[in-house]
């Protein structure tokens, strides 16, 4: 992953139909944060995300003065992996091999805080279609190698993906059904998950979510994840 340089994605190209790019700003990046913008200008690219580290209030000024909107304020959570045997809730593999709707439900309750729900330029339905398109990679074993849900009944009421990511152990959509929640679904997934990793010997698991997400923050700091960097997400489009 390359710092300060304008960046096709491909996938998100072919996926939202119509050419999307990427920068990620290192601390480095206010000083080319004007070139940049120029090559955007100059480009085809109908959609920009733009990295910056939260901390560097300049090049976030100047990511703002070019029409930047900030929808994401990135917290990268981790921890090392520790063991778990006591759950409250009943929490099991998904053991389909396709998303039923329920899942579906669930992975769009996920996307809340979403920067793809809150950017009203999203007007194709993207978001829902890039989050039924997660979970239904996630169940199939393309991007995640466990899926696991908590259950009432026969009812499926939470849901969590873990996958690998820069060789981790990382935590992917998490959903708690809205008539479930204050249960102690949420903890009792995350702490599932942190036992998976540990089982596979990860040295480290990760977790993102946006700042604004409080309810969140709050569950993975109390299941013993600290913050290590926050990244502030801007959409530009042209």
């Amino acid at each position: 992953m390359y710092s300060n340089k304008l960046t096709q994605l491909d996938w998100d190209s072919q996926f939202f139909g119509y050419p999307v790019a990427r920068i990620m700003f290192d601390h480095n990046g206010g000083s080319l944060a004007e070139e940049t913008f120029r090559e955007i200008s100059g480009s085809n690219y109908r959609l920009v995300y733009l990295y910056a580290p939260s901390d560097d209030d300049e090049l976030n000024r100047v990511i703002t003065g070019k029409g930047g909107k900030l929808f994401d304020n990135k917290v990268l959570f981790v921890k090392q992996p520790e063991p778990h045997s006591q759950f409250i809730n009943q929490i099991r593999d998904y053991g389909c091999e396709k998303p039923d709707v329920k899942l579906i439900e669930l992975s769009l309750e996920a996307g809340l805080f979403s920067r793809f729900r809150l950017d009203y330029n999203f007007v194709n339905g993207e978001f829902e279609r890039l989050y039924t398109r997660w979970i239904t990679d996630s169940v199939s074993g393309l991007i995640a190698f466990k899926v696991i849900v908590a259950v009432s009944g026969n009812d499926v009421i939470g849901v969590t993906t873990i996958g690998e990511k820069n060789g981790c152990a990382d935590i992917g959509l998490v959903a708690v059904d809205r008539n479930h929640t204050g249960k102690g679904i949420g903890y009792d997934m995350i702490r599932f998950a942190d036992d998976v990793a540990y089982v596979m010997k990860y040295d480290r698991i990760t977790v993102i979510t946006q700042m604004q997400n409080t309810a969140a923050c709050r569950l993975y700091k109390k299941c013993n994840f600290v913050p290590e960097n926050i990244t502030n997400v801007y959409h530009y489009w042209q």
